[in-house]
């Protein structure tokens, strides 16, 4: 059996409010991964993908996107690329989140860009 070794990066995105980032952290369980900011910029990074579900209780969902991409400053965007391999030369796992004020999108590995909706 082959390990499956990951990584989630993102760049820096300046936050209009940083108080909220404390509560978007306590209210989903990221996997291990770290929500940090610093100077007023939010980033996310650690050894494991940024795996999103629909609607699970506490697990890391859209819910968790869209709230983060509404605290993002007037024209910033973060964007988040998750990738995971194992001992095979091509990815097994690759995803990028592009996160602007009010907006979503994803690319996959396998697939086009697409917007992500949410209804709370």
């Amino acid at each position: 059996m082959a390990n499956m070794q990951c990584a989630t990066v993102s760049s820096g995105a300046q936050l209009h409010d940083d108080h909220e980032i404390d509560r978007i952290r306590d209210a989903y369980d990221l996997g291990g991964l770290s929500l940090e900011v610093e100077d007023g910029k939010v980033s996310l990074h650690g050894y494991n993908v940024l795996a999103i579900h629909d609607n699970q209780e506490r697990r890391c969902d859209t819910r968790f996107l869209t709230e983060l991409a509404e605290q993002l400053a007037d024209g910033e965007e973060l964007i988040i690329q998750s990738v995971g391999f194992t001992k095979l030369r091509f990815p097994a796992h690759a995803v990028q989140y592009k996160l602007k004020s009010g907006e979503v999108t994803k690319d996959s590995l396998g697939g086009d860009e697409q917007e992500i909706t949410v209804s709370l």
